[in-house]
């Protein structure tokens, strides 16, 4: 079971931004100088369900909510015991309010009544050895409509966990008429709110399936990223939950050991309590394991083979999860969810992993009351505490060691392109991350099996006579593909090629270009033009960037054919030069 399949950026030519004309740029709003009085906290979805907080507004929090950062354990002890029903507030239909309604100026002196003694307590109707479920609510993959998620929460008192990509954030803060992701103003309101960010990979890859080098750039690379845009990114989640079933040695250490040790706390999987029986049941505190930390699936995702789930998950699904895990003796039960609308069914709607909001805040209004009895049973009544994922492992002991502290793990840059060796396709069978540029009546684009390492490379033809230049490079994209970088650095750009040994020797050249902070991608430098080398034989050639300008996000390259013949490319790469 996974996490909802992410249509993957497609970085060819046609999607890239054209490195000489600019993106229009994005100014980031300040973040919120305060947050507003309780009395302004949205009112529940039954009335008008609250606006999603742009990125320079705070959502109102209610007045029971700690909008402390999301690593501080404070942030998300459990919701207050609701009141018993003979005992009504001042706003209640039976309390008398004709005090409060008339002006002090009218009432006649009087003598101060004599001072009563408090009101008791009303007595806890759950028993002191009843079980406490911890319930994280926890949403992947960047998606923009899980601002209005946030508000809902909010309104109850509530914080969740957001597992965030860093180039769709990128993405989004270029492109924001687009509206399909959250943009980097929107992650760093959910934090400032209290919300958990965490990391989801650059481009949401099974990591199983990739070689070591690229687990390494999509995890740590990731964290990186967030970290420099301000994010303190302490867990992570695993796209589609691909981590256990990681046989290939071939492919170098386990997706479990890097995110072992990719300075993240924690590491969601989207599976593990079986709905069956407790064995396994839900989630520890302290986790067994904090880098497979058990759910029971995505909420609403489809069965094998089925566009959505009939009948749908609804927030009653979801409290029967959590009875569930009371009855096995309680524990820690992340949920995760992905899409969310006003209604999934319409139409127009994701076919699976898509949750109402209208159920979300009937969610939100159970959990925050703190307490479930199910099946008015008082014998099954149960305690709920609603905790950021980060916050529901602060300050535990695994081993005599402290996980989740208060203290964040540097996040070194981690260079590096996507898809280096060119073996993985878009549906259409174009290569990923590959762009190519210059088409002409006499240029001839292709996928090649003539490959240096695995099992493609890619194949640039410019044919007599000669027309006009033509590049086959990385794309040109927001990190997805081409290299995130730190302004200072210099840093060596290699591939390798091959010429055709029946055709001449063509001429050719490395070009690099880099991504402004205005998400602008701007020619840069060009090496000193060649003839191919060795043709018949795989030749590596490199080009050492100048220090990395100020304002620079990213840097991409290619290997721009300059005349006639035939190259394949293969094995692009990128690392610090220092």
């Amino acid at each position: 079971m996974g996490t909802a399949p992410a249509a993957p950026a497609s970085p060819n030519a046609s999607e890239a931004p054209n490195p000489t004309l600019p993106i229009a740029p994005t100014s980031r709003p300040e973040p919120p100088s305060a947050a507003p009085s309780p009395a302004e906290a949205p009112p529940s979805i039954a009335d008008k369900r609250p606006e999603p907080p742009a990125g320079d507004t705070p959502a109102a929090d209610t007045p029971a909510a700690d909008t402390s950062a999301a690593d501080t354990p404070a942030a998300d002890t459990p919701a207050a015991e609701p009141p018993a029903a003979e005992s009504p507030s001042a706003d209640s239909p039976g309390a008398d309010t004709t005090a409060a309604d008339t002006p002090a100026a009218d009432t006649p002196a009087a003598e101060p009544p004599a001072a009563e003694p408090p009101a008791a307590e009303p007595p806890d109707p759950v028993p002191s050895d009843a079980p406490t479920v911890t319930v994280s609510l926890t949403f992947d993959d960047t998606y923009q409509e899980q601002r209005e998620a946030a508000a809902i929460l909010e309104a109850h008192g509530l914080r969740g966990t957001f597992y965030v990509n860093s180039p769709r954030l990128h993405r989004s803060s270029a492109r924001p008429s687009e509206n399909a992701y959250l943009s980097i103003a929107d992650a760093l309101g959910l934090q400032e709110r209290g919300h958990d960010v965490g990391g989801h990979t650059l481009t949401h890859a099974s990591l199983t399936d990739v070689p070591e080098s690229e687990r390494v750039r999509e995890i740590l690379g990731d964290r990186a990223q967030l970290t420099r845009l301000g994010l303190q990114a302490r867990s992570f989640a695993y796209p589609y939950g691909h981590v256990e079933s990681d046989p290939d040695r071939s492919l170098g250490r386990r997706v479990l050991d890097i995110a072992r040790g990719s300075g993240y706390t924690s590491a969601r999987d989207t599976n593990g309590f079986s709905l069956e029986g407790c064995d396994p049941g839900p989630e520890s505190l302290p986790p067994t394991d904090p880098f497979l930390l058990r759910s029971v699936r995505s909420v609403n995702e489809p069965p094998e083979g089925a566009e959505r789930l009939v009948p749908p998950d609804t927030a009653a699904t979801l409290l029967g999860w959590l009875d569930h895990a009371a009855d096995c003796g309680g524990g820690w039960l992340p949920l995760v969810f992905h899409h969310l609308r006003d209604d999934c069914s319409a139409p127009d709607g994701p076919a699976g992993y898509c949750f109402d909001f209208a159920e979300l805040d009937r969610l939100g209004a159970s959990l925050a009351s703190g307490m479930r009895c199910p099946g008015a049973d008082a014998a099954r009544c149960y305690r709920i505490r609603v905790a950021s994922v980060t916050a529901a492992i602060a300050g535990s002991e695994i081993d005599g060691s402290e996980i989740g502290g208060s203290e964040l793990a540097s996040a070194p840059e981690v260079p590096g392109v996507g898809n280096p060796s060119l073996e993985r396709t878009f549906d259409s069978g174009e290569t990923e991350c590959i762009q190519r540029t210059g088409a002409s009546a006499t240029t001839v684009f292709s996928r090649s099996t003539l490959a240096r390492t695995g099992a493609a490379s890619e194949r640039l033809a410019i044919a007599a006579p000669f027309q006009a230049a033509a590049e086959l490079g990385i794309s040109r994209d927001y990190g997805e593909c081409a290299s995130f970088v730190s302004a200072g650095r210099a840093y060596d750009l290699s591939l390798f090629y091959r010429a055709a040994p029946e055709a001449a020797a063509p001429r050719l050249r490395i070009a690099t270009y880099r991504l402004t902070s205005d998400y602008t991608w701007l020619p840069w430098a060009t090496g000193a033009a060649f003839s191919a080398q060795s043709p018949g034989s795989w030749v590596r050639v490199s080009f050492t960037t100048a220090a990395v300008p100020e304002g620079t996000i990213a840097v991409s390259f290619g290997l721009r054919q300059e005349s006639a013949g035939t190259i394949n490319v293969d094995d692009f790469d990128a690392a610090a030069a220092d």
